[in-house]
């Protein structure tokens, strides 16, 4: 062989050979290793720690996946963002109003997809305002009528609160948090008497 091929040679041969030696060298460990550790399994203080670990790393992966799955959120956040469609009591806040120039761009299509935004709301009885805006406390769906065509009747047959001096919103939250509050820890009939109270603050 040319020289070349000697070096060649040379060198896979010295990889093998530190191959070998790292291979020798970790299985001397592992035989050691076998040895404590078959030592180990019959001493009852390791055999406790071992169940006790095993336990521990379940336990956490549990809490992992359940916090994942969002109870990072506290009470107070998880019954403000609960919700039904189903049959709802029909009680509404209503949250301000939108100007009829703002409506008229939905019904143009020009927001076409978008949502109705809460950062357009005007406050009740604006000049400016021309539709209402409810949201069920159950359901957290919107329902905009127009104030002087629709209101009277949709106030008529169901129950609307106001927020009075609070804000719409922050009100909003407060009535679905004491609705839902109520409905997991006594009855329903108790969480609307309970957010009927809150009717007295109906501000038109």
């Amino acid at each position: 062989m040319n020289d070349k091929g000697l070096e060649l040679l040379k060198k896979r041969y010295q990889e093998w050979k530190e191959k070998m030696i790292n291979y020798s060298e970790k299985k001397a460990k592992v035989i050691n290793l076998q040895s404590e550790l078959n030592e180990m399994e019959n001493n009852e203080i390791v055999n406790k720690y071992l169940l006790k670990k095993e336990e521990f790393n379940r336990l956490n992966d549990d809490i992992y996946e359940i916090r994942r799955s969002g109870l990072q959120q506290n009470e107070e956040e998880v019954l403000i963002n609960l919700g039904t469609n189903y049959d709802t009591n029909r009680i509404y806040v209503c949250v301000g109003e939108y100007t009829d120039e703002y409506m008229k761009n939905f019904s143009d299509n020009r927001y076409l997809g978008s949502k109705l935004e809460n950062n357009k709301f005007l406050p009740v009885n604006s000049e400016d305002g021309v539709y209402r805006i409810y949201i069920d406390i159950e359901s957290n769906i919107k329902v905009i009528v127009n104030k002087y065509t629709q209101m009277t009747d949709f106030e008529k047959y169901n129950t609307v609160l106001y927020s009075g001096e609070e804000n719409p919103i922050d009100f909003y939250n407060r009535v679905r948090l004491i609705f839902f509050r109520n409905c997991v820890n006594y009855t329903q009939e108790e969480a609307i008497e309970k957010v009927l109270e809150l009717k007295k603050q109906n501000m038109k």
